[in-house]
Protein backbone atom coordinates (compact mmCIF):
# COMPACT_ATOMS: atom_id res chain seq x y z
CA UNK A 1 0.00 0.00 0.00
CA UNK A 2 1.17 3.38 -0.58
CA UNK A 3 2.34 4.99 2.16
CA UNK A 4 2.09 9.13 2.35
CA UNK A 5 4.77 11.25 4.11
CA UNK A 6 3.63 12.83 7.43
CA UNK A 7 4.54 16.12 5.94
CA UNK A 8 2.11 15.78 3.32
CA UNK A 9 -1.04 15.60 5.57
CA UNK A 10 -3.16 18.88 5.56
CA UNK A 11 -3.48 19.47 9.22
CA UNK A 12 -4.52 22.43 8.42
CA UNK A 13 -6.63 23.96 5.48
CA UNK A 14 -5.67 26.78 2.77
CA UNK A 15 -7.22 29.51 1.68
CA UNK A 16 -11.04 28.20 -0.31
CA UNK A 17 -9.57 28.48 -4.08
CA UNK A 18 -5.95 28.28 -3.65
CA UNK A 19 -5.20 24.80 -3.39
CA UNK A 20 -2.85 23.34 -6.32
CA UNK A 21 -4.90 21.39 -8.66
CA UNK A 22 -4.22 17.32 -10.43
CA UNK A 23 -6.15 17.20 -13.46
CA UNK A 24 -6.17 14.00 -14.90
CA UNK A 25 -7.72 14.08 -18.31
CA UNK A 26 -9.74 11.26 -20.77
CA UNK A 27 -6.25 10.25 -22.28
CA UNK A 28 -5.11 9.57 -18.37
CA UNK A 29 -2.30 11.99 -18.94
CA UNK A 30 -1.58 14.18 -15.56
CA UNK A 31 -1.43 18.11 -15.23
CA UNK A 32 -0.32 20.32 -12.56
CA UNK A 33 -2.62 23.24 -11.97
CA UNK A 34 -4.25 25.47 -9.43
CA UNK A 35 -7.68 25.19 -8.28
CA UNK A 36 -8.19 28.83 -9.66
CA UNK A 37 -7.94 27.04 -13.30
CA UNK A 38 -11.12 24.68 -12.83
CA UNK A 39 -13.10 26.45 -15.88
CA UNK A 40 -10.09 25.76 -17.91
CA UNK A 41 -10.03 21.90 -17.42
CA UNK A 42 -13.63 21.47 -17.27
CA UNK A 43 -15.68 20.97 -20.38
CA UNK A 44 -17.39 23.80 -21.74
CA UNK A 45 -21.26 23.48 -20.42
CA UNK A 46 -20.53 20.80 -18.16
CA UNK A 47 -22.84 20.49 -14.54
CA UNK A 48 -21.42 20.51 -11.21
CA UNK A 49 -23.28 18.04 -8.50
CA UNK A 50 -22.58 19.21 -5.11
CA UNK A 51 -23.52 17.77 -1.85
CA UNK A 52 -25.36 20.84 0.68
CA UNK A 53 -25.11 18.39 3.74
CA UNK A 54 -24.48 20.98 6.79
CA UNK A 55 -22.00 19.09 9.58
CA UNK A 56 -23.57 19.86 13.43
CA UNK A 57 -21.53 19.01 16.38
CA UNK A 58 -22.39 15.63 17.10
CA UNK A 59 -19.73 15.16 19.82
CA UNK A 60 -20.61 15.03 23.13
CA UNK A 61 -18.30 14.27 26.46
CA UNK A 62 -19.28 13.26 29.49
CA UNK A 63 -17.08 11.81 32.48
CA UNK A 64 -15.03 10.51 30.52
CA UNK A 65 -17.23 9.30 27.76
CA UNK A 66 -17.70 10.51 23.85
CA UNK A 67 -20.85 9.79 22.65
CA UNK A 68 -19.98 10.28 18.45
CA UNK A 69 -24.05 11.20 17.13
CA UNK A 70 -24.50 9.48 13.77
CA UNK A 71 -26.56 11.64 12.60
CA UNK A 72 -29.07 14.40 13.83
CA UNK A 73 -30.85 13.59 16.74
CA UNK A 74 -35.01 13.44 16.09
CA UNK A 75 -37.77 14.08 17.96
CA UNK A 76 -39.53 11.36 19.50
CA UNK A 77 -43.61 11.18 18.89
CA UNK A 78 -42.91 14.82 18.63
CA UNK A 79 -42.02 15.43 21.60
CA UNK A 80 -39.06 18.65 21.17
CA UNK A 81 -38.34 17.36 24.73
CA UNK A 82 -37.03 13.57 24.21
CA UNK A 83 -34.87 12.60 21.07
CA UNK A 84 -33.65 9.72 19.80
CA UNK A 85 -30.44 8.61 17.83
CA UNK A 86 -27.48 6.53 17.36
CA UNK A 87 -24.61 6.88 18.26
CA UNK A 88 -20.91 5.37 18.86
CA UNK A 89 -19.97 5.29 22.27
CA UNK A 90 -16.17 5.29 23.44
CA UNK A 91 -15.20 3.19 25.92
CA UNK A 92 -17.88 1.48 25.32
CA UNK A 93 -17.17 -0.82 28.37
CA UNK A 94 -18.27 1.89 30.84
CA UNK A 95 -21.71 1.87 29.44
CA UNK A 96 -24.73 -0.27 30.44
CA UNK A 97 -28.18 -1.00 29.14
CA UNK A 98 -30.73 1.62 30.69
CA UNK A 99 -28.16 3.53 32.13
CA UNK A 100 -28.69 7.06 31.97
CA UNK A 101 -26.07 10.15 32.27
CA UNK A 102 -26.84 13.29 32.86
CA UNK A 103 -24.79 15.35 30.81
CA UNK A 104 -25.41 18.64 32.57
CA UNK A 105 -28.40 20.16 34.56
CA UNK A 106 -30.32 20.22 30.91
CA UNK A 107 -29.64 17.19 28.90
CA UNK A 108 -29.56 13.69 29.83
CA UNK A 109 -28.59 10.73 27.96
CA UNK A 110 -30.04 6.94 27.88
CA UNK A 111 -28.40 3.79 26.73
CA UNK A 112 -31.65 1.95 25.12
CA UNK A 113 -29.82 -0.52 23.53
CA UNK A 114 -27.16 -1.63 20.99
CA UNK A 115 -26.49 -3.64 18.15
CA UNK A 116 -23.65 -4.50 15.19
CA UNK A 117 -23.88 -2.15 12.49
CA UNK A 118 -20.77 -2.92 9.85
CA UNK A 119 -18.55 -4.29 12.24
CA UNK A 120 -18.87 -1.41 15.06
CA UNK A 121 -20.97 -1.27 17.79
CA UNK A 122 -23.89 1.44 17.28
CA UNK A 123 -25.94 2.02 20.96
CA UNK A 124 -29.51 3.54 20.35
CA UNK A 125 -29.74 6.07 23.00
CA UNK A 126 -32.45 8.23 24.25
CA UNK A 127 -31.76 12.41 24.95
CA UNK A 128 -34.38 14.22 27.31
CA UNK A 129 -34.22 17.74 27.52
CA UNK A 130 -35.29 20.14 30.64
CA UNK A 131 -38.40 22.20 29.79
CA UNK A 132 -38.26 24.74 27.47
CA UNK A 133 -34.62 23.38 26.14
CA UNK A 134 -33.40 23.41 22.17
CA UNK A 135 -32.04 20.66 21.62
CA UNK A 136 -29.87 22.14 18.79
CA UNK A 137 -28.84 25.22 19.87
CA UNK A 138 -27.67 22.92 23.12
CA UNK A 139 -25.67 21.13 20.44
CA UNK A 140 -24.56 24.16 18.67
CA UNK A 141 -23.38 25.68 22.35
CA UNK A 142 -22.06 22.58 24.42
CA UNK A 143 -21.38 19.74 21.21
CA UNK A 144 -17.96 19.44 19.51
CA UNK A 145 -17.71 19.19 15.96
CA UNK A 146 -16.10 15.88 14.96
CA UNK A 147 -12.96 17.22 13.02
CA UNK A 148 -10.94 14.40 11.31
CA UNK A 149 -8.22 13.17 13.50
CA UNK A 150 -5.83 14.32 11.04
CA UNK A 151 -6.53 18.09 11.90
CA UNK A 152 -4.89 19.40 14.47
CA UNK A 153 -6.25 23.13 14.99
CA UNK A 154 -9.32 22.73 16.72
CA UNK A 155 -10.15 26.21 14.98
CA UNK A 156 -10.43 24.90 12.13
CA UNK A 157 -14.12 23.63 13.06
CA UNK A 158 -15.16 27.08 11.86
CA UNK A 159 -13.50 26.45 8.33
CA UNK A 160 -14.92 22.51 8.35
CA UNK A 161 -18.34 23.77 6.44
CA UNK A 162 -19.18 24.54 3.06
CA UNK A 163 -19.63 27.28 1.68
CA UNK A 164 -23.34 26.24 0.34
CA UNK A 165 -24.04 23.84 3.64
CA UNK A 166 -27.92 24.03 4.27
CA UNK A 167 -29.35 20.74 5.08
CA UNK A 168 -28.10 19.92 9.07
CA UNK A 169 -27.41 16.31 9.83
CA UNK A 170 -23.67 15.39 8.75
CA UNK A 171 -21.10 14.13 11.44
CA UNK A 172 -17.93 15.24 8.43
CA UNK A 173 -17.71 17.73 5.99
CA UNK A 174 -18.25 16.86 2.20
CA UNK A 175 -14.24 18.19 1.76
CA UNK A 176 -14.21 18.60 -2.26
CA UNK A 177 -16.77 21.49 -1.83
CA UNK A 178 -14.46 23.12 1.00
CA UNK A 179 -12.53 24.67 -1.80
CA UNK A 180 -15.60 26.57 -3.55
CA UNK A 181 -17.10 29.61 -2.37
CA UNK A 182 -20.40 30.95 -3.42
CA UNK A 183 -17.96 33.75 -5.86
CA UNK A 184 -15.94 31.23 -7.29
CA UNK A 185 -19.53 29.18 -8.41
CA UNK A 186 -20.53 32.20 -9.67
CA UNK A 187 -17.81 32.98 -11.56
CA UNK A 188 -18.15 29.13 -13.33
CA UNK A 189 -21.54 30.02 -13.56
CA UNK A 190 -21.05 32.99 -16.08
CA UNK A 191 -18.70 30.96 -17.93
CA UNK A 192 -21.46 27.89 -18.24
CA UNK A 193 -20.72 25.42 -16.06
CA UNK A 194 -23.95 25.07 -14.02
CA UNK A 195 -24.26 23.28 -10.78
CA UNK A 196 -26.91 21.98 -8.69
CA UNK A 197 -27.97 20.15 -5.17
CA UNK A 198 -28.36 17.12 -3.86
CA UNK A 199 -27.66 15.84 0.08
CA UNK A 200 -26.50 13.00 1.97
CA UNK A 201 -25.31 13.34 5.45
CA UNK A 202 -21.80 12.02 6.13
CA UNK A 203 -21.96 9.36 8.80
CA UNK A 204 -19.11 8.56 10.93
CA UNK A 205 -17.97 5.39 9.09
CA UNK A 206 -15.82 7.92 6.89
CA UNK A 207 -13.12 8.27 9.81
CA UNK A 208 -13.16 4.58 9.53
CA UNK A 209 -10.10 2.95 7.69
CA UNK A 210 -10.72 -0.77 6.23
CA UNK A 211 -9.02 -2.98 8.82
CA UNK A 212 -10.39 -5.83 6.92
CA UNK A 213 -8.23 -8.31 5.50
CA UNK A 214 -10.10 -8.45 2.45
CA UNK A 215 -10.54 -4.50 1.48
CA UNK A 216 -13.52 -5.88 -0.26
CA UNK A 217 -15.15 -6.86 2.85
CA UNK A 218 -15.54 -3.85 4.49
CA UNK A 219 -18.88 -2.35 5.01
CA UNK A 220 -20.20 1.09 5.48
CA UNK A 221 -22.48 2.57 8.17
CA UNK A 222 -25.70 3.47 6.19
CA UNK A 223 -26.14 7.29 5.60
CA UNK A 224 -29.31 8.91 4.56
CA UNK A 225 -29.37 11.13 0.98
CA UNK A 226 -32.08 13.41 -0.97
CA UNK A 227 -31.90 13.91 -4.55
CA UNK A 228 -34.34 17.39 -5.55
CA UNK A 229 -36.48 17.05 -8.75
CA UNK A 230 -34.98 20.12 -9.79
CA UNK A 231 -31.17 18.13 -10.03
CA UNK A 232 -32.70 15.33 -11.16
CA UNK A 233 -33.88 17.65 -13.81
CA UNK A 234 -31.14 19.33 -14.78
CA UNK A 235 -29.12 15.87 -15.01
CA UNK A 236 -31.21 14.72 -17.42
CA UNK A 237 -31.22 17.69 -19.83
CA UNK A 238 -27.33 17.58 -19.46
CA UNK A 239 -27.52 14.04 -20.72
CA UNK A 240 -29.96 14.86 -23.45
CA UNK A 241 -27.78 17.71 -24.72
CA UNK A 242 -24.29 15.41 -23.81
CA UNK A 243 -22.80 17.72 -21.71
CA UNK A 244 -20.65 16.60 -18.84
CA UNK A 245 -21.81 15.93 -15.65
CA UNK A 246 -19.18 16.35 -12.79
CA UNK A 247 -19.59 15.16 -8.90
CA UNK A 248 -17.91 17.22 -6.56
CA UNK A 249 -16.97 14.68 -4.07
CA UNK A 250 -17.42 11.41 -3.41
CA UNK A 251 -20.49 11.63 -1.59
CA UNK A 252 -22.05 13.10 -4.24
CA UNK A 253 -21.28 10.36 -6.44
CA UNK A 254 -22.36 7.87 -3.90
CA UNK A 255 -25.73 9.55 -3.59
CA UNK A 256 -26.79 9.68 -7.40
CA UNK A 257 -25.09 5.94 -8.01
CA UNK A 258 -27.81 4.71 -4.99
CA UNK A 259 -30.65 6.52 -6.35
CA UNK A 260 -30.26 5.51 -9.79
CA UNK A 261 -29.97 1.91 -8.79
CA UNK A 262 -33.23 2.14 -7.00
CA UNK A 263 -35.91 0.40 -9.02
CA UNK A 264 -38.41 3.02 -8.78
CA UNK A 265 -35.90 6.12 -7.67
CA UNK A 266 -38.45 9.17 -6.52
CA UNK A 267 -36.93 13.05 -6.48
CA UNK A 268 -38.07 14.65 -2.99
CA UNK A 269 -37.47 11.81 -1.36
CA UNK A 270 -34.99 10.45 1.93
CA UNK A 271 -33.63 7.19 1.28
CA UNK A 272 -30.67 5.19 3.09
CA UNK A 273 -27.63 4.01 1.46
CA UNK A 274 -24.69 1.50 2.86
CA UNK A 275 -23.54 1.30 -1.22
CA UNK A 276 -19.75 0.65 -0.76
CA UNK A 277 -17.87 0.67 -4.05
CA UNK A 278 -14.68 -0.94 -4.65
CA UNK A 279 -12.83 -2.01 -7.95
CA UNK A 280 -14.94 -5.27 -7.40
CA UNK A 281 -18.35 -3.59 -7.44
CA UNK A 282 -17.89 -0.48 -9.76
CA UNK A 283 -19.87 1.87 -10.83
CA UNK A 284 -23.13 0.78 -13.21
CA UNK A 285 -25.29 3.42 -13.47
CA UNK A 286 -23.84 6.64 -12.98
CA UNK A 287 -24.01 9.57 -15.65
CA UNK A 288 -21.21 10.91 -14.22
CA UNK A 289 -17.67 12.09 -16.25
CA UNK A 290 -16.15 13.68 -14.02
CA UNK A 291 -15.06 13.81 -10.49
CA UNK A 292 -13.45 16.41 -8.15
CA UNK A 293 -12.26 15.25 -4.59
CA UNK A 294 -9.18 15.38 -2.75
CA UNK A 295 -6.46 12.98 -1.76
CA UNK A 296 -7.74 10.77 0.72
CA UNK A 297 -5.96 7.63 3.00
CA UNK A 298 -4.98 4.69 0.75
CA UNK A 299 -6.69 2.38 3.53
CA UNK A 300 -9.61 4.01 2.88
CA UNK A 301 -13.25 3.48 1.36
CA UNK A 302 -13.19 6.80 -0.69
CA UNK A 303 -9.58 5.25 -2.51
CA UNK A 304 -11.22 2.53 -2.63
CA UNK A 305 -14.06 4.14 -4.94
CA UNK A 306 -11.17 6.12 -7.29
CA UNK A 307 -9.95 2.81 -7.75
CA UNK A 308 -13.57 1.89 -8.27
CA UNK A 309 -13.21 4.44 -10.96
CA UNK A 310 -9.90 4.68 -12.73
CA UNK A 311 -8.42 0.99 -11.67
CA UNK A 312 -6.33 0.53 -9.13
CA UNK A 313 -2.84 0.62 -10.75
CA UNK A 314 -4.00 3.86 -11.99
CA UNK A 315 -5.34 5.20 -8.56
CA UNK A 316 -1.61 4.25 -7.49
CA UNK A 317 -0.19 5.55 -10.23
CA UNK A 318 -1.82 9.16 -9.37
CA UNK A 319 -1.20 9.12 -6.21
CA UNK A 320 2.44 8.40 -6.84
CA UNK A 321 2.62 11.51 -8.97
CA UNK A 322 0.81 13.83 -6.21
CA UNK A 323 3.38 12.14 -3.74
CA UNK A 324 6.19 13.19 -6.15
CA UNK A 325 4.75 17.04 -6.53
CA UNK A 326 4.10 17.28 -2.96
CA UNK A 327 0.63 17.87 -2.91
CA UNK A 328 -1.23 18.04 0.29
CA UNK A 329 -2.92 15.12 1.38
CA UNK A 330 -6.47 14.23 3.30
Amino acid sequence: MLEIPSELIAHNPVARGTARLLYRDREAGLHDCKFSQLAEVLPAGSLLVLNDTKVFPARIFSSGVEFLLLGLPLPWQGDLNNYQCEALIKPSKKITISQCLQIDESVSIAIQGKCRVASHTVHQIHIATAAGVDLYAWLERYGNTPLPPYIKDSSSAVEYQTDYAKHRGSVAAPTAGLHFTQEHLSALHHVGIEHCFLTLHVSAGTFLPIRTPDPTAHKLLPEHYYVPEDTVTKIRIAQQQGRAIVAVGTTSLRALESFMRLEAPQPDTWYETDLYLHPESPLRLQPFSGLITNFHQPSSTLFQLISALIGGQEADRVYQHAVKKRYRFY
